[in-house]
């Protein structure tokens, strides 16, 4: 049984009052850099946030874009607090970007954090982020692949003091502008950043004049106390057990993966990625903080879009990550991209427990917040560099690969080029903010010429939901005789996995054109489909049609139409067809690793208890709900017949799975998972295993 202390008593009113004071001093800060940095990954991007700590460093309020951000920053913080201890003072301003040494994501996400005092103590830090367009190494614009160990990634800056008491340190601004590229840019950047930290700091002075150094410590400790009991009492409300989900990241035509166990204890969440693989000499490599950041952004949407994202919202987490793994990498391993590769895929990992925990809840949780994967872990950056138009070293992110298709929802398709970390709400604070950088701007800027930018077609994330569409750019050198480019993209092979039978992905694909010269093509991935594709409306199916989401040959191929002479749906055809669909489907499957007879559901008696959307738990059986056939005892997945299906590519084949009802042929479940891999979830909550004893 889960039991929360009670909260003191405080006036919810003047809390809230404070809370949005403090929101606001993130957003006037995002204001700062938007209007003053001169880099497009920031301005364009918006590849920057904004973090209000309290004096030991626990997160108050993130703002800005990059909501990972936020949890780095107070690792930032306390690693500043551990280098200088007593010698932190007022006007002091700190850089910092090395992963392993208190900094961002990867080398080029620097931090710029200031120390706040009123009435001559420390009260706050205010912590600035953004990516810089370059930080040195190996490769124009410090993304390095072929980078075998961290000090190729770039210049390594632990916490350092930029400005001493008010002063200007220009010995380290000349440090990090001789080893960059594209100096200008960072420098501007960098100073963007701490004008916007100047901001906030005179802005939380004017808070904490008002209300008094200890209402300002009370106040914020009674909004952490209230995230922190609220989360506790929503974690309760998910059954006691395990739940298991295994992500891989590939690499070349390896596949490693990342296994996730979570335990819900009452009102805690543990998450234990034991059995991870090894850290590689590749720089995809990650650190725990970074996973927990990528959950923390996408959990607190879903789990709690109603409470304040704070140091409150750590307490109930645990997370283990084995040292020397991908998860938890030791120096000197690379770990320029690990937050896309690694990181996003152990969070999904880190979701989908959550999700199977959620799913087999006595009562529905999350509802229309549940979807499939998180798109997020189908990015397709890139980068490149060359001479500009004049003749001037140049180098720049194309941020169209954060746009890949999000996975469906719970009733609803998913959103079209869709970005789940970058640019998260507007600066005019709506939930709309302008995601794409401007095209005339790009191509004033760099020597490039964009001929096309649209959605990706195609029946990608196929279900009764289906997924949404990614982006699709075509781009031309132009006004130079060649760029080189750095491709960090995600799911080339391995697509993201639809929930409840929905269809897996689209994959990214890159592709250079030559025709009238050379043009590089961008095909951003998708998420997965929610529910059986043959459980789709045939009338959304048809808008879909009308809408060139697909055609209508792809739609009588994946969602079973059949068409009238005039273009109408015939829905008795369509029905059979349908039909006739599922029952081949259970002819040429594989037989379930432990088939049940239909008389063990005839002969229980027990209450019928959720346990993954359309398979419920009775007694120590699992049912399939809408057909009555019988799953195995303990994994659910064995008791259902499967169909495989290889996918195109070369290396390590990867197999699409269904898991599907013995008696309808409905798929409940699908994964994409290399070859002689089985079983990506496990639901066990404890009235689960407890029954089956």
């Amino acid at each position: 049984m889960t039991t929360v202390d009670p909260m003191p008593e405080y006036d919810p009113i003047e809390i809230e009052i404070l809370r949005s004071r403090t929101q606001a001093i993130t957003d006037e800060a995002a204001d700062t850099v938007y209007r003053t940095a001169i880099s497009p990954v920031v301005t364009e991007g918006r590849d920057f946030s904004t973090t209000l700590l309290d004096a030991d460093g626990n997160l108050v309020v993130g703002g800005g874009f990059i909501s990972l951000h936020w949890l780095a920053a107070t690792r930032a913080a306390r690693s500043i607090m551990d280098r200088f201890q007593d010698s932190v003072a007022d006007g002091d301003v700190f850089l910092v970007n090395d992963p392993y040494n208190g900094g961002g994501l990867h080398p080029s996400d620097i931090f710029i954090c200031r120390p706040i005092y009123a009435a001559g103590e420390r009260i706050a830090w205010i912590c600035m982020s953004a990516h810089m367009l370059d930080i040195g190494g190996l490769a124009v614009g410090s993304f390095a692949p072929a980078a075998t160990e961290c000090f190729q990634e770039g210049l390594r800056i632990p916490p350092v003091r930029l400005f001493a008491a008010g002063q200007e340190c220009a010995d380290i601004w000349n440090l990090v502008t001789t080893n960059v590229r594209m100096a200008a840019l960072v420098e501007m950047d960098m100073r963007s950043l701490v004008a916007a930290a100047h901001v906030a700091e005179a802005k939380t002075r004017e808070i904490v004049r008002s209300v008094g150094v200890p209402g300002w410590k009370a106040s914020i400790r009674a909004l952490r106390e209230l995230s922190e009991r609220e989360l506790r009492r929503r974690i309760g409300s998910l059954p006691s057990g395990e739940y298991f989900a295994t992500t891989w990241t590939q690499w070349g035509d390896q596949f490693l993966e990342t296994p996730c166990r979570l335990t819900v204890d009452g009102g805690t969440l543990a998450f234990d990625f034991s059995g991870s693989a090894g850290q590689v000499p590749f720089f995809i490599n990650s650190q725990p903080y970074i996973v927990l950041s990528s959950f923390l952004s996408w959990f607190c949407p879903q789990f709690l879009p109603d409470l304040p994202y704070n140091e409150g919202v750590l307490a109930p987490i645990r997370i283990e990550c084995p040292e020397g793994s991908i998860v938890n990498a030791t120096q000197p391993a690379p770990i320029g991209a690990g937050h896309m590769h690694v990181a996003f895929n152990a969070a999904e990992s880190m979701m989908q427990c959550v999700r199977l925990a959620a799913w087999a809840a006595p009562k529905p949780l999350m509802g229309e917040r549940l979807s499939g994967p998180n798109s997020m872990c189908a990015l397709g950056m890139t980068t490149w560099g060359g001479l500009d138009h004049h003749g001037n070293p140049d180098g720049w992110m194309f941020m169209e690969g954060s746009l890949p298709g999000a996975s469906a929802g719970w009733e609803h398709d998913g959103v079209d080029v869709n970005t789940y970390t970058l640019a998260t709400i507007g600066l005019d604070g709506t939930d709309n903010p302008p995601l794409l950088a401007d095209v005339e701007i790009m191509e004033s800027l760099h020597p490039i010429l964009m001929t096309y930018r649209g959605l990706r077609r195609g029946t990608g994330g196929a279900g009764r939901w289906r997924s949404g569409r990614g982006l699709e750019t075509h781009v031309k050198v132009a006004g130079t005789a060649g760029v080189t480019g750095q491709l960090l993209g995600m799911r080339g092979r391995l697509p993201l996995e639809g929930v409840c039978g929905g269809g897996v992905g689209d994959v990214t694909v890159f592709e250079k054109i030559s025709v009238d010269g050379e043009t590089f093509v961008l095909r951003l991935a998708s998420g997965g489909g929610v529910g059986d594709p043959l459980d789709r409306d045939p009338e959304l199916v048809l808008a879909d049609t009308a809408a060139l989401v697909y055609t209508p040959e792809e739609a009588g191929a994946t969602y079973g139409l059949v068409f009238e002479p005039g273009g109408l749906v015939d829905h008795a055809a369509t029905h059979a067809e349908r039909h006739r669909r599922r029952r081949d489907r259970l002819e040429r499957a594989t037989p379930a690793v432990r088939p049940m007879s239909d008389k063990a559901v005839r002969d229980t008696a027990e209450p019928t208890l959720p346990l993954y959307p359309g398979v419920v738990q009775r007694g120590c059986l699992a049912v399939a709900e809408e057909s009555g056939a019988v799953q195995a005892p303990d994994s659910w997945l064995d008791g259902c017949p499967t169909l495989e299906e290889e996918q195109p590519g070369d290396g390590v084949p990867v197999i699409v799975r269904s898991y599907l009802d013995p008696l309808s042929g409905r798929a409940l479940h699908t994964e994409a998972v290399p070859r002689g891999r089985r079983g990506t979830i496990g639901t066990r909550p404890l009235r689960w295993t407890q029954a089956a004893t």
